[in-house]
């Protein structure tokens, strides 16, 4: 079981390894409960975007994706977090590593895309 603080990394992606790891964890949590099949946890803006994963003792416990869809705006997309690891800081940690990226990047507004479920996440960070 994971200490109420796990140490983690955030890092994007760069190998084929590293991607799978990434893409399988968007589908066990964001596609597999509603029986989409793999391959529908990705999009064709895939190759244009920012990924972010959180790494735990060399395992994905955390991924989010930005992507630009206009030069001044941010889109944010496909959290997810390990069950075992929710509420211990990992989200909020990559979506303020999303914020800084999209700042570095020159965007001034950032998009959440979210499911219900996760709207007082989002307004905890937006709304401060």
């Amino acid at each position: 079981m994971p200490s109420s603080s796990p140490t983690f990394l955030l890092q994007s992606p760069g190998t084929e390894a590293e991607f799978s790891a990434y893409f399988d964890l968007r589908w066990r949590i964001l596609r597999q409960p509603w029986q989409q099949p793999r391959g529908s946890e990705q999009d064709e803006l895939e190759s244009s975007s920012f990924h972010l994963t959180a790494v735990c003792d060399q395992q994905v416990v955390g991924v989010e994706r930005l992507h630009s869809p206009s030069p001044k705006t941010g889109q944010v997309r496909y959290m997810a977090v390990s069950p075992q690891f929710s509420r211990r800081g990992i989200a909020s940690q990559i979506l303020m590593a999303l914020e800084t990226q999209a700042s570095s990047q020159g965007l001034q507004e950032l998009r959440l895309n979210a499911r219900e479920t996760a709207l007082g996440f989002c307004r905890h960070h937006l709304l401060g």
